[in-house]
């Protein structure tokens, strides 16, 4: 029989769909593998870039200057939530006092405004109907005790009350032997009228005796208006000399004031200087990486367990250390000294194979790290700075480190002076030149080789000028 389509089987491909699907899962795991792995490196890497933000921002001494470096700042790895609430902590002290001065500000406009108030209130208590010298007396008082009422505190015008009360006591006093000597006038007077009516009818002796008597009344006046103008001088001269008291101690109260309010900047500036000088001491104690450790310790604070530094962690720095000077271009004092200053020590925790510990420097506005780490524990942990891992120290970071060490003096006077010849340039142009303006020009000036700037290069002021000229 002839061999046709209808009586030849098949081949037979369950088996080989079965595979095509086990593999196409395969793949779609070692996908989602990439995946989580990209994810962990951006966290890690958004951790470290923040630590070392807030390292900088505990290094500021004003909001001021922490405002300006959040500013700055690339978000791209950056968790920029964490490092502003950080900002914010590190200037608490600053606020405190701000808000310390504002409260006494206003207790003190509260206690003057209270004590404005009684004085009013004691004034209306005392009103009453007077004769007209006693309004003339009274009101002289109330202008001696309108200069006080504006300096004193209730203490003083209670004092004053007191002076008033006995200088109106006294007053009084004269004002009641005033009356009484009225009254006797008065009196006499009315006897002589008296005497005069009962008597029209007597004779030239009794006649001679009332003229005495009237004598006698023009006597009894003038010795009243003597007393009374005693009296007056004697009240003037009393108020005088109250005035002159008041006038006094109204000084005294004044250069008081100005003592305790002197006393008091001076104790606030005394508080600042001393905690700037503890976190002088703190940054400026040890060489090289006992200074580095001794920062991330607070001089002690913590010890080398809290901060997680193990022999392993000194063992790579001290491979960085003979890679470094094994060139002979920088000597063991200008190491330890950029070290101590400008390398810092991180304590990167839960990171264990994928993220240790490591140290950290920045040259020329970019981040590096050295030490132990590596993507798998081939004798990193151990303090190996050979592991095939990425993260190790590499001679891209020795290049750096050694860069960074022989350009910072040198970085810092170019950056100054091209500041200033920069802005001279620009305003031949009636073109205002800003410190930001000049960053970003440094930025471009400065980056790396392959993204157009020196690279590695010594800066100077003629470089950074020529830069800023179009490329023909």
């Amino acid at each position: 029989m002839a061999i046709t389509w209808r009586n030849v089987a098949g081949p037979n491909t369950a088996d080989v769909l079965r595979a095509a699907i086990a593999a196409s899962a395969g793949i779609k795991e070692g996908i989602t593998g990439i995946g989580e792995a990209a994810g962990s490196f951006g966290e890690d890497k958004t951790k470290i870039e923040t630590d070392a933000l807030i390292a900088d921002l505990m290094k500021a001494e004003t909001i001021k200057e922490r405002e300006n470096l959040l500013a700055s700042a690339d978000p791209s790895f950056l968790n920029m939530e964490r490092a502003s609430e950080r900002a914010y902590e590190l200037g608490g002290d600053e606020r405190e006092l701000t808000k310390v001065l504002a409260e006494e500000a206003r207790a003190a406009e509260a206690e003057q405004k209270l004590f404005d108030r009684d004085v009013a209130y004691d004034q209306t208590i005392f009103e009453r109907d007077e004769t007209y010298e006693e309004k003339i007396n009274k009101r002289e008082i109330e202008e001696a005790e309108e200069l006080l009422k504006a300096e004193h505190k209730r203490e003083d015008y209670v004092t004053m009350m007191d002076q008033k009360f006995e200088t109106e006591t006294e007053l009084y006093a004269s004002m009641q032997r005033d009356s009484e000597i009225e009254t006797t006038f008065q009196n006499g007077l009315l006897l002589i009228a008296d005497e005069f009516t009962k008597n029209q009818t007597l004779d030239d002796l009794e006649f001679t005796r009332a003229r005495s008597l009237i004598t006698q009344e023009a006597q009894l006046k003038k010795q009243a208006a003597q007393a009374l103008a005693i009296s007056t001088a004697a009240k003037e001269e009393t108020l005088a000399l109250i005035e002159k008291d008041l006038q006094i101690a109204l000084k005294e109260i004044e250069e008081e004031e100005k003592t305790k309010q002197k006393k008091n900047e001076l104790e606030a500036k005394q508080k600042e200087i001393e905690l700037k000088a503890q976190i002088k001491k703190v940054e400026k104690s040890g060489v090289g990486l006992e200074k580095t450790i001794n920062r991330a310790t607070m001089n002690g604070v913590l010890s080398n367990e809290d901060i997680d530094f193990h022999a392993a962690d000194k063992k790579a720095f001290g491979k960085m250390e003979e890679l470094v000077l094994g060139r002979e271009t920088v000597t063991k004092a200008e190491f330890d000294e950029y070290v101590g200053d400008e390398v810092n020590w991180n304590d990167n925790k839960l990171g264990f194979l994928t993220n240790p510990n490591d140290f950290s420097f920045t040259f020329r506005g970019v981040r590096e790290t050295f030490g132990k780490k590596s993507w798998a524990n081939t004798g990193n942990l151990a303090g190996s700075l050979d592991g095939w891992g990425w993260g190790g120290t590499s001679d891209e970071v020795v290049n750096t480190l050694e860069a960074a060490i022989l350009n910072k003096e040198n970085d810092k006077l170019v950056h100054a002076s091209s500041y200033k010849e920069m802005v001279a340039e620009y305003k031949k142009q009636n073109v205002i030149i800003t410190k930001e303006m000049h960053n970003e020009a440094w930025r471009a000036y400065t980056a790396r080789a392959k993204d157009g700037g020196i690279g590695f290069g010594v800066a100077s002021v003629d470089g950074f000028m020529e830069s800023l000229k179009p490329a023909k």
